[in-house]
């Protein structure tokens, strides 16, 4: 696994605004969902744990992915799955023990979370926390793991 931590630090901010900001690109309903989208149309999936409450988000929200280099690249090479941890009562079930057992799998203590995977499921990245890395930085970091 790959350690790249500033920068994937920026992309899990960057996915912690507000629903009504978010227009595109939008998370998929389920993991599953968002698996799929990436197997079926070779793109990388970007996993995102976030809190509603959480100021590192609303930063990473502010600096990367509310900016048009990393809606556009995500449109273009991204299935996004983001679970807001503090709304995972509107989650089915099934949906909700998955989060918590994603959560514990990947030990994750600080928000935002991202864990980056393959189209084929091979995980590339995971990294917590936000430290302010540019959009800019954490798209051509994206890039390099493209398949």
């Amino acid at each position: 696994m790959l350690a790249f931590r500033p920068l994937i630090i920026s992309i899990a901010s960057a996915l912690c605004l507000p629903t009504a900001v978010r227009a595109e690109p939008s998370s998929a309903p389920t993991f599953a969902a968002a698996q799929a989208k990436a197997k079926s149309e070779q793109r990388l999936l970007f996993l995102l744990f976030k809190s509603s409450d959480c100021k590192h988000c609303r930063k990473f929200d502010e600096n990367v992915f509310s900016t048009p280099v990393f809606q556009d690249f995500a449109r273009q090479h991204l299935s996004l799955m983001v679970y807001d941890v503090d709304a995972y009562a509107a989650l089915s079930e099934d949906e909700r023990e998955l989060a918590l057992s994603l959560e514990e799998k990947y030990d994750v203590d600080k928000m935002p979370a991202i864990v980056v995977y393959a189209p084929d499921g091979k995980e590339l990245l995971r990294t917590q926390g936000y430290r302010g890395t540019e959009a800019e930085k954490i798209v051509a970091q994206l890039k390099t793991m493209l398949p």
